[in-house]
């Protein structure tokens, strides 16, 4: 599955045309739509790279998009490396931020890393329970029947817990 990013920036800004200089695959992202738009289609991009280049203040949308999409990696560009904007990216779950100038290079590194630090999806498991009307009636036999029949099949990970 190829990665998608998106790229939030103004409409004359210059990170899609770096994005695609260094052969990355983006779609751009109007920034008076963007957390509209991500939250009606559904699904979260793996990188949103944010230009904050002209931003006063870190935009407290980001903490939000993060803890609405959490697999999500965020890369922000911004003109300086201002303590307080740093510290306002960290407590946000910002994954990369790329200080000016900004070359096609640094930006794929960017990219490249928050990729490279994301999990796989998780699988998911089944739970079994057994629960015996009262003590005596078998339940922790069959439990562990069941677990070593479970076991028995070709590569198939079993955990049996019995809190008694």
């Amino acid at each position: 599955m190829a990665t998608t990013v998106n790229i939030v920036e103004p409409a004359n800004g210059d990170l899609v045309v770096l994005a695609r200089t260094a052969g990355l695959t983006v779609t751009a992202v109007d920034p008076k739509t963007f957390q509209g738009s991500v939250d009606r289609s559904g699904t979260a991009p793996d990188v949103l790279v944010m230009d904050l280049r002209q931003a006063a203040e870190f935009p407290p949308e980001l903490a939000v998009f993060k803890r609405r999409h959490p697999r999500s990696g965020i890369v922000i560009v911004v003109a300086a490396l201002d303590p307080k904007m740093m510290r306002d990216a960290m407590r946000a779950g910002v994954t990369e931020l790329v200080p000016e100038p900004v070359s096609a290079d640094d930006l794929r590194q960017a990219i490249e890393s928050v990729v490279g630090q994301q999990a796989p999806e998780a699988e998911h498991g089944k739970v079994l329970a057994f629960m015996g009307a009262k003590g005596g009636v078998g339940t922790t036999t069959l439990a562990v029947n069941v677990a070593a029949a479970l076991a028995a099949e070709p590569g198939t990970t079993v955990l049996m817990a019995d809190p008694t």
